[in-house]
């Protein structure tokens, strides 16, 4: 009678916390968690991932689960399968868990017998040490090479520039681009600017210059007319008299295409070019230009600013590069003192003189 007992309490558990994990899953994230699609997809992803861990190496189904199965003991071997045996990047797993973790906080505000899991896992599993990214973008010429490419006489031409000027122009990410409305843009010669609801429907204002604004205002006489809708799409597919929204997939083997064709006039345009490649760029030219780290981190809509360190480093071996070629040609051609015989003073060769 006492075995019947365990059994029907771990089984009574078991369909508990499954159905928790199924309340995370299809209620919360998308409605009360406000999470963006996108993050929805990835976390989603991220639980399919860790159940088929726990289903594959730990005989795990939805009548034996238990509370150990989210333990850091086991999230930690979870870590160590991604890294191994699915490869996964330590970028990737770092995703992957902060979902988990995501979840695990869930789950404690909906029981407070669960909220240790959650400690623990704050407690004992920390981010992997992820190198920092090499910043993947082109200079200025290479992108006045492909931005040559798009036909002008075509009117998909025309959009096609239309949207590669605007998506370099403000360093927005390509989605973030295809799902922008007419009432998102502010076009008025000195005080334009595009209206952008990014990730975890962070909202942001990024000035248009004048030149584009005068592009997209003849864009928009085009494609929209002189009575736009404000819900309108401003880049769309034109779908059975239905203005459809452009996939990105669509829009990366147009922009491919163009690659192609510039490449071969600068080298420097990569083949295998896609939207990112304009971000990064664009975030580059403006540390260039001399922005600071802060004032990129806010028109990128990072959410980190560790995210937006990485263009640091361009900008530091620039400033290094420039003070080679300003350093003085008459000192350069000194003799150097660490280099004479009568300097045999440890401390003068390291510079400290003394009388």
């Amino acid at each position: 009678m006492g075995k019947t007992k365990k059994r029907d309490a771990a089984l009574q558990e078991s369909l508990r916390l499954s159905a928790l994990v199924h309340k995370w899953t299809c209620s919360y994230l998308p409605s009360v968690g406000a999470q963006s699609p996108h993050t929805v997809r990835t976390y989603r992803s991220s639980l399919g991932m860790f159940s088929g861990f726990l289903s594959q190496y730990k005989g795990l189904t939805p009548f034996n689960l238990n509370t150990d199965c989210f333990s850091a003991n086991v999230l930690n071997e979870w870590v160590v399968w991604m890294k191994t045996s699915a490869g996964a990047s330590s970028s990737t797993c770092n995703n992957r868990m902060a979902a988990i973790k995501s979840l695990l906080l869930f789950m404690g505000g909906e029981d407070m017998g669960l909220a240790y899991l959650y400690d623990a896992a704050k407690k004992h599993i920390k981010p992997i040490h992820e190198p920092q990214r090499e910043v993947n973008s082109i200079s200025k010429e290479a992108i006045k090479a492909l931005f040559q490419e798009p036909d002008l006489n075509s009117r998909v031409g025309r959009r096609d520039y239309a949207f590669l000027l605007l998506t370099y122009g403000t360093g927005m990410r390509l989605d973030e681009v295809l799902s922008l409305k007419i009432k998102d843009l502010t076009m008025v010669k000195g005080k334009g600017a595009v209206h952008v609801l990014g990730k975890g429907n962070k909202l942001r204002t990024i000035p248009l210059l004048d030149n584009l604004v005068d592009c997209l205002c003849s864009y928009m006489n085009e494609f929209h007319g002189r009575t736009p809708k404000a819900n309108d799409l401003v880049f769309y597919s034109p779908c059975h008299s239905m203005r459809a929204k452009l996939t990105q997939p669509a829009m990366s083997k147009r922009l491919k295409l163009y690659a192609e064709r510039a490449h071969f006039k600068c080298s420097e345009v990569p083949l295998d070019m896609h939207a990112h490649v304009l971000r990064h760029s664009r975030a580059t030219h403006w540390r260039e230009e001399g922005l600071n780290l802060v004032e990129i981190m806010e028109l990128l809509g990072h959410s980190s600013y560790q995210s937006t360190l990485i263009y640091q480093t361009v900008t530091d071996q620039q400033k290094r590069e420039a003070i080679e070629k300003m350093a003085d040609k008459e000192v350069n051609n000194l003799p150097k003192k660490w280099l004479l015989p009568e300097n045999t003073s440890l401390a003068e060769a390291f510079g400290i003189y003394t009388k």
